[in-house]
């Protein structure tokens, strides 16, 4: 994707699968993700989720929760603070 200004993120690098379970009700990129916009990613709790701090929850929770088995591609070009406010 050559347009700047956009985040890509896919739940899996091309050589993997993505993985479900019944426990999640879908993938654990998903998972992961929904947990993350539930301020879990907030990490300095100020009430905003800023991309870099998304990105940087999605990359190290979905690896953990498939215990290494899969690995969330991230491609980073939005330089903007502000993603998400919280409740």
């Amino acid at each position: 994707m050559s347009a700047s200004n956009v985040t890509v993120l896919t739940s899996s690098t091309t050589n993997e699968f993505s993985g479900e379970d019944a426990k999640w009700n879908h993938g654990a990129f998903t998972k992961v993700l929904l947990d993350a916009l539930g301020k879990d990613a907030d990490e300095d709790h100020d009430g905003l989720i800023s991309m870099s701090e998304l990105t940087y929850y999605v990359a190290i929770h979905v690896p953990t929760l498939t215990c290494g088995s899969q690995h969330p591609g991230v491609e980073q070009r939005f330089e903007g603070e502000l993603f998400i406010a919280g409740q």
